[in-house]
Formats: structure tokens, sequence, C-alpha cells
């Protein structure tokens, strides 16, 4: 197992978009107010655009299911004395 760990601005980043698209923003809509606000993609930093948009949001649900989705078995336990 390992732990996921994101950076605190990106982490930021994230949420400001997921937080957006969840009270009912559209992708266009989204896109002025990060730029408007200079919000800058991650490895580019340049302006976002509609894909970008999109695309962040595609992965943070799937994320969002991979972590809803997630099984743990345990196996046998054998006891030594």
């Amino acid at each position: 197992l390992s732990i996921n760990y994101i950076n605190l601005t990106n982490q930021y980043r994230l949420n400001l978009i997921m937080k957006l698209h969840n009270k009912g923003w559209s992708n266009k809509e989204i896109v002025s107010f990060l730029n408007l606000n200079k919000i800058q993609r991650r490895n580019k930093k340049d302006d976002y655009t509609m894909k970008d948009v999109w695309v962040c949001i595609s992965k943070l649900k799937k994320r969002e299911q991979r972590k809803l989705n997630t099984q743990f078995k345990v196996g046998d336990w054998e006891l030594w004395k």
C-alpha cells in the first residue's frame, strides 16, 4: 500500500476546480474564473483551456471512485507458539 501525496498548492487548485464543478459551474465558467485569478496549470505554467478543466474533473472523479471501491483482503492467520 502507498499513500498518495499531492502538493498543497496542487491540492488547493484541484479542490477549487471540483468545488466549482459541484456548484454547477460549466467548464467555460471555470476556465474564465481560473484565468481571471491567474491560476495556472501545474506543469506548463500557462492559462487553462476547456479541455484542461474537463480532463482535470474527469481524473478527480476517477480518483474518488478508486477511493470508494478499494477493498482489502486478509488471508488466513496462523498463530505459532
